[in-house]
């Protein structure tokens, strides 16, 4: 017994889009009827397909990597009370907005007292990285730990590497509600962000 094939879509749009396009189909009718109506050649439709299919996969890319990030919901920094802590250094918080300390692989501690916006602060700059197109993972110090247990007891053993445990998988790995440190002195190294007792460490 055979089946008969479904002949091919006489459709542009259609045909694209089974070739795997991710473009919005509307997207794609938009600009093939813009085309035909500015009598494109065939170079340059190609080019302007190209386009708007990298922004549809990079918005396809930033919205999985932003789900996986685990930020939830947070004020944008252009949002933020600057004149709320007693004292901030706005232009360190601004350099590590600029990501930086990333490339250079420092790490960052922020401290301070609770309700002066530390978790907000990291979670734009971890928005800030999946911008970039960095890979980011935001936790509670208490849930990475469990997590990292479950892993182990799932893995039975196996190495780091091959168990692929949280560690590593993250460009921007970020811990919140790290609470074991509250009044130590600062170690050698750390500089003063001018907010308190806080300190960006690397």
């Amino acid at each position: 017994m055979t089946t008969e094939r479904e002949p091919p879509s006489t459709d542009p749009v259609e045909s694209l889009r089974a070739l795997g396009f991710r473009a919005p189909r509307e997207a794609l009718a938009a600009l093939l009827t813009h085309a035909h109506q500015s009598h494109f050649g065939p170079s340059e439709t190609i080019e302007q397909l190209v386009v708007i299919e990298r922004r549809a996969r990079e918005a396809t890319n930033l919205a999985r990597r932003t789900k996986a990030a685990a930020l939830g919901a947070f004020k944008p920094i252009d949002r933020f009370d600057w004149n709320h802590p007693r004292k901030i250094d706005r232009a360190l918080i601004e350099r590590l907005l600029g990501l930086d300390f990333i490339e250079r692989g420092d790490n960052v501690l922020l401290r301070g007292q609770s309700g002066v916006g530390k978790s907000m602060l990291a979670k734009a700059i971890g928005q800030a990285a999946l911008e970039r197109g960095y890979s980011v993972r935001f936790s509670t110090l208490a849930a990475a730990l469990a997590d990292l247990l479950q892993q182990e007891s799932l893995t039975c053993g196996l190495p780091r590497k091959q168990a692929g445990l949280v560690h590593g998988q993250h460009p921007l790995a970020m811990l919140d509600r790290v609470r074991g440190d509250r009044g130590r002195p600062p170690r050698p190294g750390q500089r003063n962000a001018g907010w308190g007792d806080w300190k960006a460490t690397s």
